[in-house]
């Protein structure tokens, strides 16, 4: 290689890095696998968060529907 950093291609392919050697320091333990999932764990809170939106947003419309035609709103 030339010095530079290999990446993969747009389309996700892989195969030029896969097989390359990792890296392993020797002043600093790796991190374990607890740790690991700690670490990134508060991005698994925002998972669902888009269907708590959509259903606000579906909640929203029907009252403002209701309103205008003076129904009843259901509780979801």
């Amino acid at each position: 290689m030339n010095g530079k950093m290999s990446t993969p291609s747009r389309d996700g392919d892989y195969s030029r890095i896969i097989g390359m050697p990792h890296h392993v320091s020797e002043r600093h333990p790796q991190m374990s696998m607890e740790s690991r999932a700690a670490q990134f764990g508060a991005f698994d809170a925002l998972s669902g968060i888009k269907g708590i939106e959509e259903k606000a947003s579906e909640k929203a419309k029907a009252e403002a529907e209701a309103q205008m035609t003076g129904e009843e709103v259901f509780d979801w």
